[in-house]
């Protein structure tokens, strides 16, 4: 009698509980049928320049895309709650000596834009107990491999010897997603070659390189 009121009390539940999940397949499903018949209709041309484009936050702002270095900007720490500040700053103080010893400053204006947008969008990251080393481990893993200056087969770092900076072996892929979540970057980005979808992030080099393939792509090279 006991089991069958338990089916009695969550039947309803796990039937809403499928329902939904069926829901979310079938409207995947229906936007991946949508977004297929979409590429159809693009030139290769189009789909070269939305490859690129993600990059970059999308094609419009891929053709206004420039290779300006960035500045060498202070952190910003407005919007920041003051009770993550000293865990931030631990961050920040980390990242910042990585530039000097490993990067530059503008990857160090592109870490710092990075950390503040995870903490301002995602506090409750920062209160968590975590190592400060190994989160700017992780933000400086986050930006040098979307610049392509670490990790890729043509890179000056490599991953190891960025990481070695900070005393961190293994990998720091798991609290480098978590602070791309907290920024408000796309996952899907993530797959493959990590891509952050903001020009803001990324450095003159690597923006020269996308402008270079856009154009190459358009026919102008």
């Amino acid at each position: 009698m006991e089991t069958l009121a338990a089916v009695d009390e969550y039947e309803p539940e796990y039937l809403r509980l499928i329902h939904s999940d069926r829901q979310k397949l079938m409207a995947g499903l229906a936007e991946a049928i949508l977004e297929s018949e979409r590429i159809k209709n693009l030139s290769a041309e189009e789909i070269r320049l939305e490859y690129i484009a993600d990059e970059v936050g999308g094609v419009d702002a891929l053709m206004k895309l420039d290779a300006e270095p960035l500045p060498d900007e202070e952190f910003e720490w407005p919007g920041i709650p003051e009770v993550i500040r000293p865990t931030v700053q631990a961050i920040l103080d980390e990242c910042d000596a990585c530039a000097d010893a490993l990067l530059d400053s503008e990857h160090r204006t592109a870490m710092r834009r990075f950390l503040a947008r995870a903490a301002r969008n995602g506090p409750a990251l920062f209160r968590r107990k975590g190592s400060p080393v190994r989160g700017a481990g992780a933000v400086a893993w986050v930006i040098g491999t979307a610049n392509r200056t670490v990790g890729a087969w043509r890179s000056p770092i490599a991953t190891k010897d960025l990481l070695a900076h900070f005393g961190i072996t293994g990998s720091v892929s798991d609290r480098a997603q978590s602070l791309i979540r907290a920024a408000g970057i796309d996952l899907r980005l993530t797959y493959g070659s990590l891509r952050v979808g903001d020009p803001g992030l990324l450095v003159s080099r690597r923006r020269r390189e996308l402008v270079e393939e856009r154009n190459r792509a358009r026919g102008m090279d």
